[in-house]
């Protein structure tokens, strides 16, 4: 989870599904994108009804399950998947902190290209 977008987005449950199926392109069950998510399926199942209700996920009724799919043909689908594609690629706070560390000559070892000239 990057803080970025959890910043802008009301909760934890919406940040992850968002990233998940801007992001990474995924698409699922309620049940499967909750358990990949990591929260329960009736708190992705509101996440879901609130982006089906602005028209940026799909849900289509497969035998007695809901298919969640991204809807990239939302105006503003491609403009989300390249803002979770950027907060995914920003610095964690621990890789700005190690270079700081490195920066000033600290013996950081699993990394040749930043401890001491190794």
């Amino acid at each position: 989870m990057t803080n970025a977008l959890l910043s802008l987005f009301q909760s934890r449950t919406r940040e992850a599904l968002v990233r998940r199926l801007f992001g990474e392109g995924e698409e699922g069950t309620v049940s499967e994108l909750a358990r990949r998510c990591g929260v329960t399926p009736r708190a992705l199942g509101l996440e879901v009804q609130n982006l089906e209700s602005v028209g940026l996920v799909q849900v289509e009724a497969v035998g007695n399950t809901d298919m969640v799919r991204p809807k990239m043909k939302h105006p503003l689908a491609k403009a989300l998947k390249a803002l979770v594609l950027a907060a995914v690629k920003e610095p964690l706070a621990s890789d700005s902190v190690r270079a700081s560390l490195a920066a000033y000559g600290a013996p950081l070892t699993g990394d040749p290209g930043h401890a001491n000239g190794r």
